[in-house]
C-alpha cells in the first residue's frame, strides 16, 4: 500500500471519528466506567439509535488500522459468490452465526450474572473484561479467512477486535437487531466491491 493511500486512510478514518465524535466519546466512557450504563434486555432500541454512528465507527477504526498496519502476503480462501443473492447468504448467515456466538451467547450469560450480583462493580468489570477477550477472539478468527496466514495477516486481525468492540457496545447500547444489522451491512458494504 502506497504512502498516499494510507495517508488518505488516515484521514478518512479521523474524519469520520470527528464526524461521530459524540458517539466516540460514548464508546470510551462505556469501556472505562463499567455499570454506567443501564442494564436492560432488548431486542432494538429505535430511541436515539447508534446503529448507524457505530458503523460509521466501524469503517473509521478499520480505516486507521489499515493505514498503520503492514500489508499481508496471505491468500483469501474465501470462495465469494457470483451473484448478490449469493453474496447476502453469505453476509447475513455470516453476521447471524458470528453474533450469537460471540456476542449474544456471552451476553446473555453476563446479564443474568449481573442480575445476580445486583450490578456488583466487580462483576461490572469482569464483564468489560470478558467482552475485550471475546472481541479479540473474534478478531484472531478471522484469520481463518486465509490460506496462509502471516503475522500482518494476525495484525490486521485488529480490525475485526475493533469491529467486535464496537459491536459489543452496540449489543449493550441498542440491542441484538442493531448489532446484527451493523455486522450484516460491514460486511456487505467490504465485500461487495468482489462482486464488479
Amino acid at each position: 500500500m502506497t504512502i498516499a493511500i494510507r495517508l488518505v486512510s488516515v484521514v478518512a478514518g479521523l474524519l469520520l471519528i470527528f464526524v461521530e465524535f459524540d458517539t466516540f466519546m460514548e464508546v470510551i466512557q462505556f469501556y472505562s466506567h463499567p455499570g454506567a450504563m443501564p442494564l436492560r434486555l432488548k431486542l432494538l432500541n429505535t430511541k436515539q439509535s447508534k446503529l448507524f454512528s457505530v458503523l460509521v465507527l466501524d469503517f473509521a477504526a478499520a480505516s486507521l488500522l489499515l493505514a498503520v498496519l503492514p500489508t499481508t502476503k496471505a491468500t483469501s480462501n474465501l470462495d465469494l459468490p457470483k451473484n448478490l443473492l449469493g453474496l447476502i447468504e453469505i453476509v447475513a448467515s455470516a453476521a447471524l452465526l458470528e453474533e450469537f456466538t460471540f456476542r449474544i451467547a456471552p451476553w446473555a450469560v453476563l446479564f443474568i450474572l449481573r442480575k445476580l450480583a445486583k450490578r456488583n462493580i466487580w462483576v461490572e468489570r469482569a464483564s468489560i473484561v470478558i467482552a475485550i477477550l471475546i472481541s479479540v477472539i473474534f478478531g484472531l478468527l478471522h484469520a481463518t479467512n486465509y490460506s496462509n496466514p502471516d503475522i500482518a495477516t494476525y495484525l490486521s486481525c485488529l480490525i475485526q477486535t475493533s469491529a467486535g468492540l464496537l459491536l459489543w457496545y452496540l449489543l449493550e447500547k441498542d440491542g441484538l437487531a442493531a448489532s446484527i444489522v451493523v455486522h450484516m451491512l460491514f460486511n456487505l458494504i467490504v465485500m461487495l466491491p468482489s462482486m464488479l
